[in-house]
């Protein structure tokens, strides 16, 4: 930077200036999440809480899998966006055999049913990919199979819902 360029008085004035700014928006950041941070560790998480946002969260990242694979038709994913969402779509899938989902619902059938057709539609989906060698080969016919399972996902979703307000209700009975 030139001499001229650091005497001029507008910015000797304005440099003090935007540095105590940028310090009071550092500060009230801060102070924000430390709040938000509280909040959120206050709030009491239930079972049914759980059973709601896992079921939710099955679906939200299947919809996310769906809109990757949809960008590699217009070149806008790539295969490794593509696997990074599957890879996240398999880190959900075990609620359905492990998780809180399956301990609150492992002896109803519906839920069996359920949770087989969805976990056979990814198995589908995932020897698509491999036999058609990756995602974005196989992309129109994972897309055929991924419209098939959404409403699956969907059922799920609210299915979890439906069974967590429930359980809520037999909860309030019983106090």
């Amino acid at each position: 930077m030139s001499s001229r360029a650091t005497s001029h008085p507008g910015l000797r004035v304005a440099k003090p200036i935007l540095t105590f700014l940028a310090g009071l928006l550092a500060v009230a950041i801060a102070w924000l999440s430390l709040h938000v941070t509280e909040d959120l560790l206050s709030l009491r998480r239930t079972p049914h809480s759980d059973m709601i946002g896992a079921g939710t969260q099955l679906e939200s990242q299947f919809h996310r899998f769906v809109s990757s694979l949809s960008l590699a038709q217009t070149d806008r994913a790539t295969e490794a966006d593509i696997d990074r969402q599957w890879i996240g779509l398999q880190g959900w899938e075990p609620m359905l055999t492990a998780g809180v989902i399956y301990d609150t619902f492992r002896d109803d059938p519906a839920f069996h049913h359920l949770s087989a057709e969805i976990s056979d539609g990814l198995q589908d989906i995932q020897q698509l990919a491999t036999t058609s060698g990756g995602w974005i080969a196989a992309t129109p016919k994972i897309l055929d199979r991924t419209a098939a399972l959404t409403p699956a996902f969907h059922r799920l979703s609210i299915y979890c819902i439906q069974k967590a307000d429930d359980v809520e209700q037999r909860q309030s009975c019983k106090k």
